[in-house]
Formats: structure tokens, sequence, C-alpha cells
């Protein structure tokens, strides 16, 4: 397991802190509040330098090593963000149709997998994804009473102005929210191999939805000196980095930081 970033707590009383987990087969991360005081005291993002479902595994030894993160937490939340999930309207849900739906756009190959739904309300969604089935057993048997969600279900849920995309970067792939009209328009996973990729995806996904003059909302792992954000700068003027959620306290590690590596995990903490 690759660290990507680490900030450990210094002290932690576990049955006094909420612990947020975000899984897919390309990252590992968590972040820990103290909920006592309001205050994320720990975050962490790892990176598997596995493929597929053997990800599983390599988390599942992460976590023997890492004894601490079995701990009674008074509450945990759990977030699945593989891109494997399709968002149905209310009117056209079925859920007998979810594994067809699912084989339909993602194709059929998956074995030994787990299909899960989160009703969104307030966008009126249903968002059916699957998930490896030992990872979703091997979460359910360490946090029984977790909260779990997908990260598009909670992106659906994030507020952002009108006419603009929101960004989460991640080593060689970043998620995608387009809203335009008042409307979300988009939410999908891209991967890259250079700038000029991310550029060019851009770019297609403000010609499919005809929009124009898109301010771009960045957060995860990008720099501002980075080949990749000067390139997105050639194509897009109004370019912000995520500030930390500001109903929050941070520990004096996680301010040291810049904001936006770990904007992303804060706003969607589920132990609210």
């Amino acid at each position: 397991m690759k660290t990507l970033f680490e900030i450990l707590p210094k002290n932690m009383e576990a049955d006094k802190c909420c612990l947020t987990l975000e899984i897919s087969d390309k990252i590992f991360s968590y972040t820990i509040k103290d909920g006592a005081e309001n205050s994320f005291i720990a975050v962490a993002m790892y990176q598997p330098e596995t493929s597929g479902d053997s990800t599983v595994d390599t988390i599942k030894e992460f976590f023997n090593r890492n004894d601490f993160l079995k701990n009674s937490f008074a509450k945990t939340g759990i977030i699945y963000s593989g891109n494997e999930c399709v968002m149905i309207p209310f009117n056209l849900y079925s859920s007998i149709e979810n594994n067809h739906v699912l084989n339909l756009v993602h194709g059929d190959i998956r074995n030994n997998h787990a299909i899960q739904t989160d009703l969104v309300a307030e966008a009126g969604i249903y968002n059916v994804y699957r998930t490896p089935k030992d990872a979703v057993d091997f979460f359910s048997e360490t946090f029984p009473r977790a909260v779990k969600t997908h990260l598009y279900s909670a992106l659906l849920k994030k507020q952002q102005p009108d006419n603009s995309m929101l960004l989460i970067f991640y080593p060689d792939h970043f998620i995608l929210k387009l809203k335009t009209g008042n409307k979300i328009q988009l939410i999908n996973t891209y991967y890259y191999a250079a700038a000029e990729d991310v550029s060019y995806i851009l770019l297609n996904v403000c010609e499919q939805h005809n929009a124009q003059n898109v301010e771009l909302f960045l957060s995860g792992l990008i720099e501002k000196d980075s080949a990749l954000y000067k390139n997105v700068y050639k194509y897009f003027e109004t370019i912000h980095f995520e500030t930390l959620p500001g109903n929050y306290i941070y520990s004096e590690a996680i301010q040291e930081q810049p904001a936006h590596y770990f904007s992303h995990l804060f706003a969607t903490d589920l132990c609210e």
C-alpha cells in the first residue's frame, strides 16, 4: 500500500470519535473526527499497489497492521467510490432490474460482487452500484453499524454554483460533477495518463453539454505549479481550489497542508 499522505492522531479516545473510510480498487482513505470537539484529528490516503479484487486483500492486511482502525468508534461511515454505478430516476427504477442495468452499462464480467443501492431523495435518484462482495463482507463484519453510501450519492447532495464543474483528483483518475441550468448534468469517473488527457475530457464534456464559461472547483491530488494544472488553465479561466469546510476544527498538522488535498474527504463526512 503506497502512502500518498498520512496524518495520524496523536491522542484518540475512539469511543468519542468518528471514522469515515473511502474505498475503491484504486484508493483507500480515512478521516478521524473527535466528535466531542468537532475536530478532525487524522486524515490519510493510500494507493493499493494491486488491482481488481486483490485490492480487498491488501486493505485487509492494512487493517491487520493498524489495529487502531478497528477500535470501537462512536460512529463509522463507509464511502464506496468505485465507478461501476448507475443513477436511475425514481420513475424508472425497478429493483429487479439492478443487475441487468449494471451489466448493460459496465459489462457482465464481474464475479463475486455485491449490488447496493442508495436512495438520494433530494435528487429524486436511486444510485445503484456494485462492489466486491469480499469488501462488503469484511467491512460489514468489522463495522456492523456503519453508515454506508457511494461517493456519487454524497456528491449529488453537495451544493455547488451553477455553470460549474467539481473535480476530485486521484493519482490516475478524477471524478467530475457538472452542474448547468441549475441541474446536475453528469457525475462520472475518468482515467488519464497525461495532462492533455484531462483537458481533452473537460472540453469534450463541455461541448457535449453545451456548457460555456464554466468555473472549475478543484480538490484532491493536484498542484498549482504542476503540468496538469497549467494545461487545464489554458482552457478554463476561472479555477478555484477547494477550501476546508468551515464548520469543523482541524488539527495543526492538517492546517499545515494545502486545504484542497483533503477538502473532499471532510466534505463527505458521514458522522453528522
